[in-house]
């Protein structure tokens, strides 16, 4: 997993972001959402946290404590893993969780891309 270690700290230090985005695609993001300063030396504002789920993780054993009472947007490279990760969110105590899978080439006319919407408020 990767981003994971700074939201973390976040949490531990008393803080909640408003969403945290939790993907199976490794990027800049991922590894830098908490980041003061881009690549140019600019300063500007820390992301919405960006946890990445890499290939080799095994979504049922990951500790993902840290979502506990927060928004979490899921999405998934593959149908499965997308929904695992989404159920792994709401296991871990996660407030509200939108999944989705899409595929990036049928978007607009497969009627078969999943979303899900758990709102633990209404389902707790």
């Amino acid at each position: 997993m990767i981003g994971h270690a700074p939201l973390i700290a976040m949490r531990t230090a008393g803080r909640k972001p408003a969403s945290v985005y939790v993907t199976d695609e490794v990027t800049p993001l991922s590894r830098d959402w908490h980041a003061p300063v881009t690549l140019t030396g600019q300063l500007m504002q820390p992301h919405t946290p960006c946890i990445a789920v890499e290939a080799k993780d095994s979504i049922g054993s990951l500790d993902l404590r840290f979502l506990v009472g927060l928004v979490v947007f899921v999405s998934g490279s593959t149908e499965n893993r997308a929904k695992a990760m989404f159920e792994a969110c709401k296991q871990a105590g996660a407030a509200l969780v939108v999944g989705a899978h899409i595929d990036a080439h049928q978007r607009h006319t497969n009627p078969n891309n999943w979303i899900e919407i758990f709102d633990g408020a209404k389902n707790g």
